[in-house]
């Protein structure tokens, strides 16, 4: 299930910078803030345990769709393009990955 993710989410980018390059923009290269805290406390819950990286893996999701959903409100922040891949990709995929991460979750206890 976790390689399903992190493949899900190398193809969303891949796919957002196609998105950004065509727009004629140049992609950011890197995760930022919000990346950089994701290793952190990911790289913490491991020493914890598998409920605890869970957790914080849906969070991340969360946090994800919350993105998604905040630039498919901004109609001026985003093209086409973007809105579609956005709204009929990355949302669904977003959405599994939450309810396959509370799946694990439930099997844990």
């Amino acid at each position: 299930m976790l390689r399903t993710i992190e493949s899900d989410h190398e193809d969303a980018v891949t796919r957002l910078r196609q998105a950004v390059q065509t727009d004629g923009e140049a992609p950011d290269t890197s995760s930022g803030p919000w990346g950089t805290w994701a290793k952190v406390v990911t790289g913490a819950a491991k020493l914890v345990s598998e409920s605890a990286v869970l957790k914080v893996l849906k969070v991340g999701e969360e946090h994800g769709l919350k993105e998604y959903e905040e630039a498919l409100g901004d109609e001026d922040d985003i093209d086409a393009f973007s809105r579609e891949i956005i709204r009929d990709t990355l949302v669904p995929r977003q959405r599994a990955h939450i309810a396959a991460i509370d799946r694990c979750m439930r099997t844990l206890h």
